[in-house]
């Protein structure tokens, strides 16, 4: 059975009649998602063009919205974007949780787990539905 998660964007996409739309839910990706996505001839046209068509795949509702397609996606905010990017690897389980940094004033080396980052922004991962 193929996962789903409901999320809240940050900022929310804003449609044609002024609307915002934040909720939305998000299914696990198969790989019929990855293979179609290829024979898209924007695809090879900017790196980012692969997350925009993946996502307006598995994402399966976004407020009132049930069609999402590339367009939707291009005029997201970048923080949803990137949100969406975040659960999309979480779900299916592509995201690694720990980074290494440093600070470029002392040096140190720090680690930061990206899970945390997006704690404030309703992403729980114990909404997910099988």
């Amino acid at each position: 059975m193929i996962k789903e998660v409901n999320f809240t964007l940050p900022v929310g996409f804003i449609d044609h009649n002024g609307i915002i739309h934040r909720k939305g839910i998000m299914r696990q990706a198969t790989a019929l998602d990855e293979i179609e996505i290829h024979n898209h001839e924007k695809m090879y046209s900017c790196d980012r063009y692969h997350d925009i068509l993946l996502l307006s795949r598995v994402i399966k509702s976004l407020g009132e919205i049930k069609n999402i397609d590339d367009d939707v996606i291009l005029n997201l905010f970048e923080a949803d974007f990137r949100y969406l990017q975040t659960i999309y690897q979480q779900l299916n389980g592509s995201l690694i949780n720990d980074i290494q940094t440093h600070c470029p004033e002392c040096g140190q080396k720090n680690k930061l787990n990206l899970y945390s980052v997006f704690d404030e922004l309703e992403l729980d991962l114990s909404d997910v539905k099988e």
